[in-house]
């Protein structure tokens, strides 16, 4: 975001919420670029349009920031979805209990569909 660092604190394919060291103005229009994590290990280096919809302060030296997101390429709008439809759900899954780790997937898959996990017993 404008060559500062910031933190993300809610992620959705459609929004974020930031925790930033000034305030932005309702509609500023700000780059950010991200590195997010990939199902199949390693990142996705991800940048889009924020625009900001809330701005609130946190306490003297932050404040939180919500907006609407706008991938920059169709790429950048699949790692999103991958991230908050995928990633973050097995990785929620398994640290309940409620996934066992699967088979690794990725390259190492040669085009074989490979289970993600299995459904342990509730």
């Amino acid at each position: 975001m404008g060559g500062a660092v910031v933190r993300i604190v809610d992620l959705t394919p459609d929004g974020a919420a930031l925790v930033t060291a000034r305030p932005l103005g309702i509609g500023d229009e700000v780059a950010l670029q991200m590195e997010l994590p990939r199902l199949v290990g390693g990142t996705n280096t991800v940048r889009a349009g924020f625009t900001v919809r809330s701005c609130r302060s946190e306490d003297d030296q932050s404040w939180r920031v919500g907006g609407t997101l706008d991938p920059d390429t169709s790429e950048d709008g699949h790692a999103l979805i991958e991230l908050c439809h995928l990633v973050n759900s097995r990785a929620r899954l398994t640290e309940t209990g409620r996934l066992e780790p699967g088979v690794p997937i990725g390259d190492e898959a040669a085009g074989a569909r490979q289970p993600l996990g299995r459904v342990a017993d509730l």
